[in-house]
């Protein structure tokens, strides 16, 4: 009986433990600029630039095993730019919205922020809100996104910045509401 039970956990162990293929990730860019991360590009976008993830545990981490990132912003918002910004220099795969105008992606950024305020960014359930570069990091840290050895390495360089550097808090748009 013992041995039945072995048998059927070692083959569920082996099953689990095959190791998955290679993933691509596609930056698309539609007609206005606005970037997605994608598997493949939909209508109306083109591929901007690919990456390949090695979903072995030998490689980098397949971006779906990490929360996903959803940037919500003001297109003429400084601290969106900011945002957006640091986002990029981190190289950090992130959906773009813009809730200017659009009436349901605000009640979208109510509803999971709690607030109405551009940027804002939400890792995985998780919001920062304003351009806080401390806040982004750490909280890139949390979902993986970031190793905590880079920003570490990097000590107080003009991309990890200090506390003193940061924002007022206060440093957010309002979203206008249509």
């Amino acid at each position: 009986m013992h041995n039945a039970q072995r048998l059927v956990g070692s083959l569920i162990l082996a099953l689990i433990a095959v190791p998955a293929a290679a993933v691509t990730i596609y930056e698309c860019e539609d007609d206005k600029g606005q970037r997605t991360f994608e598997s493949a590009c939909p209508p109306g976008t083109k591929a901007v630039k690919q990456k390949d993830y090695d979903a072995s545990g030998g490689g980098e981490a397949i971006p779906g095993e990490l929360p996903t990132v959803t940037f919500y912003l003001v297109p003429e918002c400084e601290t969106c730019v900011q945002t957006r910004d640091f986002l990029e220099a981190k190289k950090i795969p992130y959906t773009t919205k813009d809730v200017k105008t659009d009436f349901a992606l605000q009640e979208e950024l109510k509803q999971r922020s709690g607030e109405l305020r551009a940027p804002t960014v939400l890792i995985g359930d998780k919001a920062v809100v304003g351009f806080n570069r401390a806040g982004l990091t750490a909280a890139l840290q949390a979902a993986g996104h970031i190793a905590v050895e880079e920003t570490a390495a990097e000590g107080t360089t003009e991309e990890t910045g200090t506390a003193e550097e940061q924002p007022a808090p206060d440093a957010e748009t309002p979203v206008p509401t249509p």
